[in-house]
């Protein structure tokens, strides 16, 4: 027998119907909304985890498997980092690589808040259909950086990406490379998107030590 809802409004709602409604990730707070009755939100989240419709990607955060493997469109990595975290933004290697800097896939996916807090690392792994839907995530905080500057919103998904420079950048800040290994990482780069003017320009923004290494970045470059 098909699950059925009531809404405040006295309508009754297939729990299929209830999950269109619902966009690809979702908070309680939205389903909440949706039934505009608290009351039910954990009932309902619970039938819907039982019977795989949804999956909690982590606290508080579902994924819409049935109206995803409907459409077959699936939040990409960077979309879920920016949702769990709405002041995030996608940088570091994944940004890197983004950027055809560097051609190897990083296995987590970066992004960067002001503060981390207690949840610094997200993975979810799961198989629907044939479809294998995973995301492994990593917050690391930068709170003396402002923010801006190099971080624009991407056109084909809901997240937001540091630019060449400063994701470069972000890198040796939090990495903290040695020259040596800096100079090895470049000569493994491809460097044609990045700009000298805006890798200048960005590095003001940095520390010191930063700076160092992003003029030796900058002389290599023109060498």
């Amino acid at each position: 027998m098909v699950t059925l809802l009531r809404t405040s409004t006295g309508k009754n709602l297939q729990l299929e119907e209830l999950l269109a409604f619902l966009p690809p990730l979702f908070r309680k707070g939205d389903l909440d909304t949706c039934l505009r009755n608290e009351r039910y939100s954990a009932q309902v989240l619970n039938r819907a985890l039982k019977r795989r419709f949804i999956a909690r990607i982590t606290r508080g955060v579902y994924l819409n498997v049935l109206k995803c493997s409907f459409t077959g469109q699936w939040p990409t990595v960077e979309e879920t980092a920016c949702y769990i975290k709405p002041a995030a933004y996608i940088s570091l290697e994944w940004a890197l690589h983004y950027w055809d800097l560097i051609l190897q896939r990083p296995v987590v996916c970066t992004a960067v808040v002001s503060r981390v807090g207690r949840l610094r690392e997200v993975y979810f792994s799961e198989t629907y259909h044939g479809t294998k839907v995973e995301y492994h995530i990593e917050y690391s905080a930068l709170s003396k950086i402002p923010r801006h500057f190099g971080i624009e919103g991407l056109d084909e998904m809901e997240a937001r990406m540091a630019l060449p420079e400063r994701a470069l950048l972000d890198w040796i800040h939090v990495r903290r490379p040695s020259e040596y290994l800096l100079r090895s990482w470049l000569d493994e780069m491809d460097l044609e998107n990045l700009s000298l003017e805006r890798l200048k320009a960005f590095s003001a923004y940095y520390p010191a030590r930063v700076k160092k290494l992003a003029n030796l970045v900058m002389e290599l470059c023109k060498s």
